[in-house]
């Protein structure tokens, strides 16, 4: 999932959640959720590094709480960008996939 929160805090609808990162009622969805955010912060303003950082955990927080049952595996961010990578706890996938596997390109 990608979108462009346009320095927007997380919304709390739980149909929104359930539509956006493909989880039904039960708490049931794919193995593996990557999401990334854009404009996280105002890139105008002159404090966006530090306002940056606290506003990417409250949606890594926001989307942690909705994904019940997954792992967050890499979590990281780039100015007005965030971009994290959730497991399901109970796949074999995870099991058997090393996570050196998920190393950062140039």
């Amino acid at each position: 999932a990608s979108w462009n929160v346009d320095a927007a805090p997380p919304p709390s609808s739980v149909a929104f959640w359930e539509r956006w990162l493909g989880i039904d009622a039960t708490g049931q969805g794919p193995d593996m959720v990557v999401v990334g955010l854009q404009e996280v912060v105002d890139l105008g303003s002159t404090d966006s590094l530090r306002s940056g950082s606290l506003a990417a955990v409250d949606w890594e927080r926001a989307i942690a709480g909705r994904l019940v049952g997954y792992r967050l595996i890499e979590s990281v961010s780039l100015v007005g960008l965030h971009l994290m990578i959730w497991m399901r706890r109970d796949t074999e996938t995870l099991k058997r996939w090393p996570l050196r596997h998920l190393g950062r390109t140039a």
